[in-house]
């Protein structure tokens, strides 16, 4: 999946996310945190970190919150995960 690519799928995600009322705060935070880290990094203002968790641990584990209310939300989430794990993030 290129940058380009990468893009639209988190700017989808953050569509649903936005119109999404019912998820928990921490849940949001946490996806709110990594949609930040991926734009700056598709902007080239974060070095690649490998750490433990990477951003598509981190995206795909906010799923389980919320898997059964919002597929919609789900299957935005998923593409921005399969497309950070594609990248190595």
């Amino acid at each position: 999946m290129s940058a380009t690519e990468l893009q639209h799928a988190l700017d989808t995600l953050h569509r649903e996310l936005a119109s999404t009322d019912d998820v928990d705060a921490e849940t949001r935070a946490m996806l709110a945190g990594a949609m930040r880290e991926i734009a700056a990094k598709l902007e080239g203002k974060a070095a690649v970190v490998e750490g433990p968790v990477g951003l598509s641990e981190k995206v795909r584990g906010a799923v389980q919150h919320f898997e059964g209310r919002h597929p919609a939300l789900v299957n935005a989430v998923g593409r921005v995960a399969d497309a950070l794990a594609a990248a190595g993030l």
